[in-house]
């Protein structure tokens, strides 16, 4: 009997198996990693910027680039080729065994001491007409390999291919170097940056930066102590039917903050326009009439349909949460970013072309308005004590 339960067990192990969490866990952490990496990388770069070459040799921001777009839908390729050969379970390596070899793996191919030349259907040739179209491109195939190995089924680990480049591989490594390859890629590019001669870009200077954080970090206390300590009757309390409770006037200020960034990200990947930039005194007379503007509660306005509220928070505490995980991704951003604010624009409904470093003041200054509008809400008649 026991040798039939050893059998048994061993013939199990020979069944194609989906990822292991652990497995799913590592191979989205990197792509996750890399992708944040690479977007950071190339954000609010300039034409001049994006087509430098360090020595005719090297290759541009540019055209690292767009090795990393291409490849992302190649290297996978492969992979989803080779789910057509048969599975070889015995050749499996145990689950501690993998992973260790899985890092070492990762290491090696992002180490930059040691140089690889691209096979030719990866080496650039201008397929993307503008930066913004390979990022877009690059941000496509990036979800679907995410939205793959989140899901999968398909037993990655017992099947294998193998290339001139990277020796015989499982499917699962060949995800790994999917991820892993942005992540060498994107040290090149930044190489670039670092070398002689590579454009300067006017970053924001001390006072805009000082500017900016201050009302990011004053904004974010009121909003946050305005919430604090508050009842559910006094969270879900409307003075008429027709005005924002508490928990809707929140929730608003948290899909607002979380569209401004992904707009803000989105503008920083496309074309600068510095002949449009503003700058000096005109510039800072120009912020504070926008900050008076949007902050001045005797002006209404009739919130788009994709940032009204809905429900999407029960509580004080989940809006907290959900505000200051993106607020403070925008502090930390605005207080290391070199990208040219000034020369980014994108339009607003209401308030006209804005440039990349008005759109963050806007966000901080329609937090105070929306914590204004709570106040609003506190001194009512009826509000609960």
């Amino acid at each position: 009997m026991r040798v039939f339960l050893l059998l048994a067990a061993s013939a199990l192990s020979l069944v194609a198996q989906p990822l292991s969490q652990g497995d799913r866990d590592f191979a989205l952490s990197q792509f996750w990693a890399s992708r944040k990496q690479f977007l950071d990388a190339v954000a609010g770069l300039s034409v001049e910027q994006w087509n430098f070459k360090p020595a005719p040799e090297r290759w541009s921001i540019g055209e690292c680039a767009e090795h990393i777009a291409v490849s992302e839908d190649m290297i996978p390729a492969m992979a989803r080729q080779a789910l057509a050969n048969p599975a070889t379970p015995e050749k499996r390596f145990p689950t501690a065994e993998a992973r260790a070899r899985d890092e070492k793996f990762v290491a090696a191919v992002t180490d930059r001491s040691h140089k690889a030349q691209a096979p030719e259907p990866l080496q650039p040739s201008r397929r993307f007409a503008t930066p913004a179209e390979a990022i877009e491109h690059f941000k496509k195939s990036r979800a679907a390999n995410i939205n793959y190995i989140t899901s999968t089924s398909d037993d990655l680990r017992s099947r294998f291919t193998s290339s001139p480049q990277t020796g015989e591989l499982d499917l699962y490594q060949w995800y790994l170097l999917t991820a892993a390859h942005t992540a060498r890629h994107t040290a090149q590019l930044l190489e670039v940056k670092s070398a002689t001669g590579y454009p300067k870009t006017i970053a924001l200077d001390h006072h805009e930066r000082e500017y900016a954080l201050s009302h990011l970090h004053a904004s974010r206390r009121l909003f946050l102590d305005s919430i604090a300590n508050i009842t559910p009757a006094q969270w879900n309390f409307k003075s008429a039917p027709d005005r924002w409770s508490i928990a809707e006037c929140a929730e608003h200020i948290v899909l607002t903050e979380e569209l401004i960034s992904a707009g803000l990200r989105q503008t920083l990947q496309g074309t600068a326009q510095p002949a449009k930039r503003a700058s000096g005194d005109a510039a800072y007379v120009k912020d504070q009439k926008l900050v008076a503007v949007v902050t001045d509660r005797s002006q209404k306005a009739q919130a788009p349909e994709t940032i009204r509220p809905t429900g999407r928070f029960k509580s004080p505490d989940d809006v907290a949460s959900a505000f200051k995980r993106v607020r403070d991704v925008n502090i930390d951003f605005i207080g290391s970013t070199d990208a040219d604010l000034r020369a980014f624009f994108m339009p607003h409904p209401l308030l006209g072309m804005l440039d990349s470093y008005q759109f963050v003041l806007l966000m901080s200054a329609h937090t105070e308005r929306h914590t204004l509008q709570i106040q609003e809400v506190k001194t009512a008649s009826g509000y609960p004590k």
